[in-house]
C-alpha cells in the first residue's frame, strides 16, 4: 500500500464517520473519527492530524 493509498483510507473512514455524526449526533461516531488522527500522528504526519484534529 502507498503513502497515497493509505491517505485515501483514513480520509474515507473520517468522513463516513462525519457523515454519520452529522446524521445522528452519535458518541461512537466522534470515537471512529479520532482513529485516522491517531494513526496519522504515528505516521509522523503531525500538519495533517492538526488539521483533522481541529475539525473535529
Amino acid at each position: 500500500m502507498t503513502e497515497t493509498e493509505l491517505y485515501e483510507r483514513l480520509v474515507f473512514h473520517y468522513g463516513k464517520y462525519f457523515y454519520q455524526f452529522k446524521k445522528s449526533q452519535s458518541e461512537q461516531a466522534i470515537l471512529e473519527m479520532q482513529n485516522p488522527i491517531k494513526v496519522l500522528t504515528l505516521a509522523s504526519s503531525d500538519q495533517l492530524a492538526q488539521k483533522y484534529q481541529k475539525h473535529l
